[in-house]
């Protein structure tokens, strides 16, 4: 279940955001996409809002088949499952690149497979989540963790990394003292 409720091979969704979501749903939810089956690709997208299921939840993607890449995106959403593989971004998902969720993220059942970016072990590089937002049974933390929720300028300073890999000229930029948007 989710906005797209299967995506199939060679799908890529693009420069998208959904505001203020709110999605219930079961196996497979995501507020974007429930499930990906072959080579699917986000990209340039953000969402905010809540989600929740009982496996196979994600704010992007519940679950997806095989080769499911996320890139330059973010979600501020809240994600709650009762079962497996939750996760921030991606209940399962096998690349994340310089991308960011910062929403709490629980499972009722401690389980494998629960993480503040992916449920499962995917590939991340350049990825961050917020060490602070409550994750509940969290059993996988790959990937970097922000400082705190408070000081999003974590971002910006001279000597993290999203500055060295994340595109500031082209892609992200500062928003204030919050975290970082698309231009």
């Amino acid at each position: 279940m989710g906005l797209f409720g299967y995506i199939g091979m060679g799908t890529v969704i693009s420069r998208l955001g959904i505001v203020n979501a709110n999605v219930t749903g079961s196996q497979r939810t995501g507020i974007l996409v429930g499930g990906a089956i072959y080579t699917s690709y986000i990209s340039d997208v953000f969402v905010t809002g809540t989600v929740s299921g009982t496996t196979y939840v994600g704010s992007f993607l519940g679950a997806r088949g095989s080769y499911f890449f996320i890139n330059n995106s973010y979600s501020t959403a809240t994600v709650t499952g009762t079962g497996n593989q939750v996760g921030g971004l991606a209940g399962s998902g096998d690349r994340v690149d310089n991308s960011f969720s910062v929403g709490a993220v629980s499972s009722a059942a401690a389980t494998t497979f629960v993480g503040p970016i992916l449920g499962d072990n995917g590939n991340l590089t350049g990825s961050y989540f917020n060490q602070n937002a409550t994750c509940t049974n969290c059993t996988n933390t790959n990937g970097n963790a922000i400082d705190t929720i408070l000081n999003p300028t974590w971002f910006f300073t001279s000597t993290n990394a999203p500055l060295t890999s994340w595109d500031f000229n082209y892609i992200w930029q500062a928003s204030g003292t919050n975290y970082p948007v698309f231009k």
